[in-house]
């Protein structure tokens, strides 16, 4: 865990301002890069995770209201 001491450190600073993350000067131009990139396409990743996303969120719509009609009999 001590070699991750480092990356922490790094990730807050940025959790402290995420909006100005290009100012600071301890991260990497990877890191900077691949923070702009999570900043301009918030929504981007792999279609399954977006399938099972929806399909728990339906599985979840369907518990509540199947909870409902059992607890009116």
């Amino acid at each position: 865990m001590a070699e991750l001491a480092d990356l922490f450190g790094r990730a807050a600073l940025v959790a402290r301002d995420p909006e100005n993350f290009d100012q600071v000067t301890e991260l990497t131009e990877e890191e900077r890069h691949a923070l702009a990139y999570e900043h301009e396409h918030k929504w981007n990743g792999p279609f399954m995770l977006w399938y099972s996303v929806g399909l728990c969120a339906v599985g979840a719509a369907t518990q509540v209201s199947t909870d409902q009609q059992l607890s009116r009999l």
